[in-house]
């Protein structure tokens, strides 16, 4: 259990503790010299109450310090508890305080320039205790005339605010930047939720400021980032160390409680979601021992025997104080009797706190005194809280690499597979899976087709494009119908078998066949027809060897003598018999020879007369 020893090295020093007096004014870091008084103990804190005179001497009296400008890459988001920022209207229906017309002029004016030379007029501000939607309306207007008055351009805020349930009229809301944050939505979440109040075991109202949801998108140099902002206000401290009544304590952990189930619930619904939680949560940024409310929001509350009331643990992945990333001796934002504290918080989650920057105090409120409230020149004391101001940068693009060549060949009437991509960010890691792809490709026509693939890590799109050629590439299959030699006899007839033809993807080409040509059946030879097939992109040809061959012998036949010239007479064969014995007289015959070519020829051959074998030798030609 944690204890806190009140810091018994601070003094106090009331200047005006003693009859004759007077008070001294300092802020925070002032040099109070001289000091000559009486030593007194109150509001448990040793005191000084310096003489009348001398009067201590002062210096190092400082002036707010605004927070240091944005770059070029980066965007702010902030939280501002304007302290009870009533109007001149009374609100019958709350316990408001009624300003005068003066006052509240004043508290604009004070409040404008706060936001514009201390903030630097971040994109988006979460407001607390301001009283309604007219009040932060007639800020906004403020803000913007100041800021083009000034020479500026304008800022362009619009006033978001939702009634809670707040007795004393106080509510939060959003001041944002429209001319750089585009609004997609705000939502009050949790206004008619309760709690168990332990004092009657009933149920209570739980949020009396319930919280605001901003959905919004920045716009950076090169594209626009979705945010998700909830600006809060929690329960006070006040009354948690009662030991009787323990309506504070409950109360602070069921508000905790529901803040983280709203956060987790969001996560898990959308894992890239980017959400910072900003306001006052009236809690520090340690376990106070009673509530851990920090702890429970984000995810990491305190082992039960640390504290009052232990708290579950529903937020995973946790999420990150952004308070504890600035340096120790700037981790402050409300000094309660000179004790500096944090109070305002910017909490993120996992994606948000991949984007932030750094995060500064607006000082203008907390190091100075109440009486420069009063003041309407100056920005200092409009409030009692300093402002965080969270830096966040805008992230660069995703990077997409192309599985597979590119172009990418593919085979007409063949088989299309995307080889796809994959892509990475540096917030969100491997993104592969939001890849979108874009483009069609028809297989089975040739053509050149374009494949688009991009990704985008919420602010950056980044696109590449594939090139896939469908190429046909297969020339037609092409066959011989019959036998290849073929044989064909010298004077018969000669019919052409064909071919078939067919494609992959032109189907059947046999009507697209050309031969060559054809074969003389009268002539012998070796003749060769080439048949020749086109799909439009590759030519298929085959040859046939058609052989003409005289295979026929000649006939010889005897014909009747009738001169010294066979017949017929253009053949001029002439007798030529030679005989063995003289008793033999010359014989005439008729010698039939088919002869296919133009040329002499001498053809001899036996010839019987009676049972006597005889030569006969002849001679042709055409």
């Amino acid at each position: 259990m944690p204890r806190f020893d009140f810091n018994p090295e601070r003094l106090r020093v009331d200047s005006d503790g003693q009859v004759g007096a007077l008070r001294i004014e300092v802020t925070s870091g002032a040099l109070l010299s001289d000091v000559t008084g009486v030593l007194d103990y109150g509001y448990r804190t040793w005191t000084i109450l310096p003489d009348p005179s001398p009067a201590p001497a002062v210096s190092g009296v400082i002036s707010g310090v605004p927070v240091p400008a944005p770059g070029g890459n980066e965007f702010t988001v902030a939280s501002f508890n304007l302290e009870g920022f009533y109007d001149t209207v009374n609100d019958p229906g709350t316990s408001d305080d009624v300003l005068t017309a003066a006052a509240f002029e004043r508290r604009l004016n004070k409040a404008s320039l706060a936001i514009r030379t201390m903030m630097l007029m971040p994109d988006i501000i979460g407001v607390q205790e301001a009283e309604n939607l007219a009040t932060l309306e007639t800020l906004a207007a403020r803000i913007n005339a100041d800021a083009m008055a000034a020479g500026g351009p304008d800022p362009g805020y619009k006033a978001y605010l939702e009634e809670g349930n707040d007795v004393g009229g106080i509510d939060v809301g959003f001041l944002v930047r429209l001319s750089r944050v585009t609004v997609d939505g705000v939502v009050q979440e949790g206004k008619d939720a309760t709690y168990i109040d332990p004092n009657t075991n009933a149920p209570a109202i739980l949020n009396d400021r319930p919280p605001l949801v901003l959905t919004a998108e920045v716009q950076g140099p090169t594209g626009v980032l979705p945010i998700t902002a909830i600006v809060n206000h929690l329960r006070s401290l006040g009354g948690v160390e009662d030991p009787v009544d323990g309506r504070v304590r409950a109360k602070r952990l069921a508000q905790a409680e529901f803040l983280a189930n709203l956060i987790q619930t969001r996560q898990l619904a959308n894992p890239y979601e980017r959400i910072i939680s900003v306001g006052d949560y009236n809690a520090y940024e340690v376990n106070d021992g009673f509530v851990d409310v920090i702890g429970t929001i984000k995810g990491t509350p305190v082992p039960a025997d640390q504290v009052v009331l232990a708290a579950t643990d529903p937020v995973n992945p946790g999420l990150t104080d952004l308070v504890d990333l600035v340096p120790a001796a700037a981790r402050y934002s409300y000094s309660f009797d000179g004790t500096a504290q944090v109070l305002d918080h910017v909490i993120a989650n996992g994606h948000a706190l991949q984007r932030f920057s750094r995060m500064h105090f607006a000082r203008s409120n907390a190091d100075f005194p109440e009486s420069y409230r009063s003041d309407g020149t100056r920005a200092e004391r409009v409030s009692d809280h300093d402002m965080p101001v969270a830096y966040f940068v805008f992230p660069g693009a995703p990077v997409l690499r192309l599985n597979g060549a590119n172009p990418l060949p593919v085979e007409c009437c063949g088989t299309y597979a995307d080889p796809g991509a994959t892509a990475t960010d540096a917030d969100y890691g491997d993104i592969s899976s939001q890849i979108v792809v874009t483009g069609a490709v028809n297989a089975d026509l040739v053509g050149s087709y374009e494949v688009t693939y991009s990704v985008s890590n919420g602010y950056t799109t980044t696109t590449a494009s594939r090139t896939v050629q469908v190429a046909d590439t297969t020339p037609p299959a092409l066959t011989l119908v019959g036998d290849s030699p073929m044989t064909v006899e010298v004077g018969g007839a000669f019919v052409d078998p064909g071919a078939t033809a067919d494609d992959t993807c032109a189907g059947d080409l046999t009507g697209a066949i050309v031969a060559s040509d054809g074969v003389d059946p009268g002539r012998v030879g070796t003749y060769r027809i080439v048949y020749r097939v086109t799909d439009g992109y590759n030519i298929t040809s085959v040859t046939r060897v058609v052989n003409v061959v005289d295979t026929t012998p000649p006939v010889v036949s005897p014909v009747l003598p009738t001169s010294s010239v066979l017949w017929p007479p253009n053949h001029q064969m002439t007798t030529n018999v030679q005989t063995e014995s003289a008793a033999f007289s010359p014989t005439t015959y008729r010698v039939h020879a088919a002869i296919a070519w133009r040329a002499i020829a001498r053809r001899e051959a036996s010839v019987f007369i009676g049972n006597n074998p005889r030569r006969v030798s002849c001679s042709a030609g055409r």
